[in-house]
Formats: structure tokens, C-alpha cells, sequence
């Protein structure tokens, strides 16, 4: 076996070990705490609703204000809907990702789930972040 093959071959033993070891642990984790999500879950879930309760109170007080809205305050609407909607989505997720059986074989397949998802949770939240992002910069300039 020649020596490249050989360093790509203990990289991927590496890998899957080291996945292995995440996916076990974190069902033993899930498990064991007598939740019904992982403390990360939990995490971005509690961040999550508050995101969406700000997002829902500046969409209905840009809204609720007068006719001649300004551009940032229609703006400030439009981003506070993009992230009401973000924040349903991942809510949406984390919610199909929580243990609802105590056995150790659900604990493993929703952290399996998790594992699987945690790009698609990543994204989420990048992308809630710079709509967070937007709208602080909004309110900045209607306060201006």
C-alpha cells in the first residue's frame, strides 16, 4: 500500500470514528438526561423564540403605526417577517428532532437526526443572525 493511500485510509478510520463517538455519546446524553432534546437544541430553541417574539413585535409596530411608513420602517417589516418565518422553520425542526420515547434506540436515532441536520440547523441560524443583523440596523436609522 503506498503511503497516500495509507494517510487517506487512517484519515477515514479517524472520521468514522469520531462520528461514531459523537452519535453514541450524544444518545447516551439525550438519554440520560431525561429530556427531550439535546442542551444544544435546547440552546438555539430558547434563542429562537425570543427571536421570534422581537420578530413579531417589530413587524406589528411598523405596521401598526401610520399610512406614510418610511422605507426603513417597510423594510424593518420585511425583515421582521423573514425572520418570524426563519424562526417557525427552525422551531419546525427542532421540534421533529426532540425524543418523545424513553429507550436508548429512540435517544440514538434522533441523535442520528441531529447529526444529519446540524448543517441545515447551522444555516438557519446564520441566516437568522443576519436578518437579526438588519433589523438592528433599521431601528437604528428610524431612531436616528
Amino acid at each position: 500500500m503506498d503511503p497516500l493511500t495509507a494517510i487517506s485510509l487512517a484519515s477515514n478510520i479517524i472520521s468514522f470514528i469520531d462520528f461514531s463517538w459523537s452519535l453514541l455519546t450524544g444518545a447516551k446524553e439525550l438519554h440520560d438526561s431525561g429530556r427531550k432534546t439535546t442542551k444544544e437544541n435546547a440552546r438555539i430553541g430558547a434563542v429562537v423564540h425570543d427571536l421570534k417574539e422581537y420578530s413579531l413585535d417589530l413587524g406589528a409596530a411598523s405596521v401598526s403605526g401610520h399610512h406614510g411608513a418610511s422605507r426603513h420602517e417597510k423594510a424593518l417589516q420585511a425583515l421582521a417577517w423573514e425572520c418570524h418565518t426563519l424562526c417557525k422553520e427552525l422551531v419546525a425542526i427542532l421540534q421533529k428532532l426532540q425524543v418523545t420515547k424513553n429507550s436508548r434506540w429512540h435517544a440514538l436515532r434522533k441523535t442520528w437526526e441531529a447529526l444529519r441536520r446540524t448543517d441545515e440547523i447551522s444555516s438557519i441560524e446564520l441566516r437568522l443572525d443576519k436578518c437579526r443583523a438588519q433589523m438592528n440596523a433599521r431601528l437604528l436609522a428610524l431612531l436616528r
